[in-house]
């Protein structure tokens, strides 16, 4: 049975993960604060909280968002930092999912992520 359009639609948690050997551990954080081979969930992209002068962005906070939207940095995507730059840690190389990107650190501040907690997944 379809269910018509006025019926309403269950809903799932705001947090999907798609690997099985994955839980996320519940703590929130920005991804620019996070260190070199951290893997989490990103929870939410809000780039509104940063300030232009303070942040050194060179776009808008509203374009930022979209910007990385684009790139794929949707909530519940599975993130890891791979690598960083040898000066202040600047930029990091992002895997969001199957693409790696390169972020500045504080560009990242605009994503919030939750670490998860490999488990070994048994063969």
């Amino acid at each position: 049975m379809v269910p018509s359009m006025n019926s309403p639609q269950p809903q799932g948690p705001s947090v999907r993960i798609s690997d099985a050997g994955s839980k996320p551990a519940g703590e929130v954080i920005r991804l620019g604060t996070a260190a070199l081979g951290f893997v989490g969930i990103i929870t939410a992209v809000d780039a509104r909280h940063l300030a232009s002068t303070e942040a050194r962005l060179d776009i808008a906070p509203e374009e930022l968002e979209q910007r990385l939207l684009e790139m794929g940095f949707v909530e519940g995507a599975r993130v890891e930092i791979r690598h960083q730059g040898p000066i202040a840690r600047d930029p990091i190389a992002v895997r969001v999912n199957n693409a790696v990107i390169a972020l500045r650190r504080a560009e990242a501040n605009a994503i919030y992520v939750s670490p998860i907690l490999e488990t070994p997944v048994a063969v």
